[in-house]
């Protein structure tokens, strides 16, 4: 098994199906590709509508606009999200078989540190998504149940 935890969407985007073509490699037969990222929304209307919904949801939990002004002016061009149609094109270019996306959700945050010493290990943002792609075979059905066990713990 891979994970790859929020790091496409740092990458420059001609560099994407490379990393998941080496991924694809390194896995034996059956193995299970889980892949982490951000995603928006083709319908920028929707998609601005579900992003200032998630702003609301910190602004509920303790951060403050400049805060979350300051966070949106950090990653401003240097976190690039895809569609989830473009993850899943992009997997099948990679050589994987089959891709699903097994857990989505519009946003989530964790509440705000309250001092300096509270660590949060860490913040699940707007837009995640996370894609459960599989290397299809008789071995791989059995690979979905193990990997929903370990992530439920």
């Amino acid at each position: 098994m891979i994970v790859i935890n929020l790091t496409l969407q740092f990458l420059p985007v001609e560099q994407r199906l490379a990393l998941l073509k080496k991924c694809h490699n390194a896995l034996v037969q059956g193995g299970v590709l889980i892949l982490t990222e951000k995603t928006h929304l083709n319908n920028e209307q929707d998609d601005a509508w579900r992003v200032e919904r998630y702003y609301d949801f910190k602004r509920a939990n303790g951060y403050s606009e400049l805060e979350i002004s300051g966070k949106r002016t950090a990653l401003e061009n240097v976190l690039i999200t895809d569609t989830l149609e473009a993850h899943h094109q992009r997997l099948a270019m990679a050589g994987f078989e089959r891709s699903m996306t097994w857990f989505q959700f519009p946003f989530s945050s964790s509440p705000k540190p309250t001092n300096s010493f509270e660590c949060l290990p860490y913040k699940r943002t707007s837009r995640l998504v996370v894609l459960a792609l599989v290397s299809l075979n008789h071995v791989a059905r059995d690979c979905g149940s193990i990997c929903l066990n370990t992530f439920s713990r």
